[in-house]
């Protein structure tokens, strides 16, 4: 990955990352974090890795939607020649590892002696 391809990715993080925290309600959905941000090659498509922690479908329903406002709305905050077009994901890798963490606890807890 080339340090252009990645400086478009952190510049896409943080602006995403602000335009969520100003306009959507967290009592609503909990807490909604970019993950993480891969974007192609050329500059003209970006995966964007959400972790919502309530609502998770409904969320991503209504992001899908709203993808073309999303993009209108931050694209004069990145000042790209092209936007690239947002392609927003699940990321369900913190539920995982909330899982695991939670079989280990209760293994550790069998495990140790009374």
């Amino acid at each position: 990955m080339s340090t252009r391809t990645k400086k478009f990715e952190n510049v896409i993080h943080r602006e995403v990352s602000q335009f969520f925290a100003e306009v959507i309600d967290e009592s609503e959905y909990g807490l909604v974090t970019i993950i993480k941000v891969e974007i192609s090659p050329d500059l003209l498509n970006a995966n964007i890795f959400v972790s919502v922690l309530e609502n998770a479908e409904e969320f991503m329903t209504i992001l899908k939607k709203r993808t073309p406002f999303i993009q209108r709305r931050i694209a004069p905050r990145l000042q790209f020649k092209k936007m690239p077009h947002f392609h927003f994901v699940l990321d369900t890798s913190q539920k995982h590892i909330h899982r695991i963490e939670k079989l280990l606890k209760l293994s550790d807890s069998e495990d140790s002696p009374e």
